[in-house]
């Protein structure tokens, strides 16, 4: 999928027709391809130098890796509902979130972070502008990767031997934001395959659904669905006019192959 943004002069064109809000890219020679998995800066890398997702990313790194040696650390900051319940360690909901198994976990959920975070952080900025678009997004990232963990949490506030860590919700947040700023778009499994985004978040859910119900798995699943549905409604909320017209582009058929 090609996005065409004119990053060098004005970044957008707001309109209002019938109360819709729409925005409008214009073409110019930095072109960005975004695939799941990769976000390609032909020239000008402004729009993702010093972002929050790129902060976000080092910091879960960081903690990540720390965590992979330091077990009490881990464990202080980990998903862990009975501790929670006993000690009203909310905070575990949101830590959690910057911890990971191991190497290839953290790789997945960082990919997926990154392929979709300065995107959508960029339409954060550009619509509620520089400071407060930053400051929203990082909220944004904050709280669904909490709310992806509630659900798990009152399932198992009884069970002292439940235990999750992962950034997967926040990272399944920011795929269904995409989904609604860019339903019509393709996203790219393994960079080949592609799907309308719409398509694809109805079958990840689908799926996630189904095997959390299978429960044959060390996965969360629960925070993934969570984790998507949470940031599909925060962004539809906090982006004015957005979701109007992500229905409005649902009842346009618009996919190019």
């Amino acid at each position: 999928m090609c996005i065409n943004l004119r990053k060098d002069r004005l970044l957008k064109t707001v309109f209002e027709s019938k109360n819709i809000l729409r925005h409008n890219y214009y073409e110019n020679n930095n072109k960005i391809d975004l695939h799941l998995g990769f976000i390609f800066f032909n020239s000008n890398k402004r729009m993702e130098e010093l972002s929050i997702t790129n902060i976000l990313l080092a910091v879960t790194a960081l903690i990540s890796f720390i965590g992979f040696n330091n077990r009490p650390f881990f464990n202080q900051l980990a998903h862990i509902p009975s501790i929670e319940a006993r000690d009203k360690s909310y905070y575990r909901l949101v830590t959690s979130g910057f911890l990971h198994g191991d190497f290839f976990h953290l790789l997945i959920n960082c990919f997926v972070i990154y392929s979709f975070g300065n995107y959508v952080e960029y339409c954060y900025k550009v619509i509620l502008g520089e400071v407060a678009g930053r400051n929203m997004f990082l909220i944004f990232y904050l709280l669904t990767v909490g709310a992806s963990s509630i659900l798990s949490y009152f399932k198992h506030q009884n069970n002292p031997g439940y235990s999750a860590i992962g950034a997967s919700g926040g990272a399944a947040g920011l795929l269904f934001t995409y989904v609604l700023l860019d339903p019509w778009e393709k996203v790219y499994l393994y960079g080949v395959f592609g799907l309308p985004a719409i398509i694809f978040g109805v079958l990840y859910l689908g799926y996630e659904t189904y095997l959390g119900k299978q429960n044959n798995d060390n996965i969360g699943h629960d925070a993934h669905i969570s984790g998507a549905i949470f940031g599909f409604v925060f962004s539809a909320i906090v982006l004015k006019g957005v979701l109007i017209e992500f229905f409005q582009k649902l009842s346009t058929f618009n996919f190019q192959i």
